[in-house]
């Protein structure tokens, strides 16, 4: 917090001087004003270096108007009044606006590498994790049926339920490590959709909770991994219906247009805080108490992988809208065009395909 307020402070003092030896300068001795008028880049470079194109902006916009100023003031003389005014201010505003853009450009580059890299060992922890867990959840199941149970009706029931939770880590934990390649099929999206209402249907009864599916008459068909379609459209239903009440509405939609179908999922439970909407597809951020932030994170990198994506909708209070965008045609293009889940891999990006 003290860095870049003293970089503010460092701009602002560089400006102030600079425009004291401007002004306090003769009119008539040309080569001094030459000088400061050079001097003034220096706070629009620092501006658009350290705080991107807004501040370069703001910057230049302020120089140009104290070069002006005096300029006006005190008359042409040596300066070839407006005629030198007008272009030299562009030009400062012009250094401030492309230098800035090209920081901020630089700074999401910076970011991208970062998230690529995270992404890239949370590949390579997530493929020893599943790995483990995948063993230890065999051996237990194994002994668990070796066993007959714990004759202990209530106990039996919880642990198969814990088993299942676990089942449930390791597939999302895999879908970070996968090393088969990219199964893809035509197939209409709106029959998983239906698949996956009915698959629902008796738990939402009970509840009192209403599925309305608004489906695109004319199909959907789309080049998709089947399971991992339905997997996170389960995952969806299943996030919807924790936060409904009763008498609320889970609505699904299909709509073909394009290269993609798109499918939504929303809710009218309490939604999401603005706060949060950029962070929920990231990997272990989570809300619930005893949730490990990883469902939707791998719901994303599902779709991508298959060249689609998720994006979400929400108003505080109103509910929130997922929305899928799935591939409806095969072009012989890569699936994923994340470099770095084919980097961990240690595959080309090109080995995953459309056919």
């Amino acid at each position: 917090m003290r860095i870049p307020l003293l970089k503010k402070t460092f701009i602002a003092a560089l400006i102030i001087i600079i425009t004291a030896l401007h002004l306090g300068t003769s009119e008539h001795n040309m080569a001094l004003h030459v000088i400061h008028r050079e001097l003034y880049f220096l706070p629009i470079l620092l501006s658009a270096f350290w705080f991107g194109l807004n501040a370069g902006f703001l910057v230049s916009l302020l120089v140009g108007f104290l070069y002006a100023s005096y300029i006006i003031a005190f008359g042409g003389g040596g300066h070839a009044g407006m005629a030198t005014v007008i272009p030299q201010v562009f030009v400062f505003i012009l250094i401030g606006t492309v230098l800035g853009w090209l920081a901020d450009r630089e700074r999401s580059l910076q970011e991208k590498r970062l998230i690529d890299n995270n992404v890239i060992v949370l590949g390579r922890a997530a493929a020893a994790v599943a790995h483990e867990m995948k063993n230890i959840l065999q051996a237990l199941k194994s002994m668990f049926v070796k066993s007959g149970g714990f004759h202990a009706g209530e106990f039996d029931q919880d642990f198969q339920s814990e088993l299942a939770r676990l089942d449930k880590m390791v597939h999302i934990l895999s879908s970070y490590a996968k090393e088969e390649e990219g199964r893809s099929f035509s197939y209409d999206v709106n029959r998983i959709i239906r698949d996956c209402i009915d698959q629902f249907e008796k738990a939402a009864v009970e509840r009192g909770i209403i599925f309305a599916a608004d489906l695109d008459p004319e199909g959907c068909p789309c080049w998709v991994d089947i399971n991992e379609v339905r997997w996170v459209i389960e995952n969806l239903i299943s996030n919807a219906m924790e936060v409904s009440a009763s008498g609320n509405t889970i609505r699904l939609t299909s709509k073909r247009g394009g290269e993609f179908c798109t499918v939504t999922v929303k809710d009218e439970g309490p939604g999401i805080r603005p706060e949060h909407l950029d962070k929920i597809f990231t990997p272990f951020f989570t809300t619930k108490p005893n949730g490990q932030g990883l469902t939707l994170a791998g719901c994303r990198k599902s779709l991508q992988d298959m060249g689609g994506d998720i994006s979400v909708q929400s108003v505080l209070g109103e509910g929130a809208e997922f929305i899928l965008q799935m591939p409806r045609e095969h072009r012989g293009k890569p699936l994923a065009e994340d470099t770095a889940r084919a980097v961990y891999r240690g595959h080309a990006q090109s080995r995953l395909t459309r056919e």
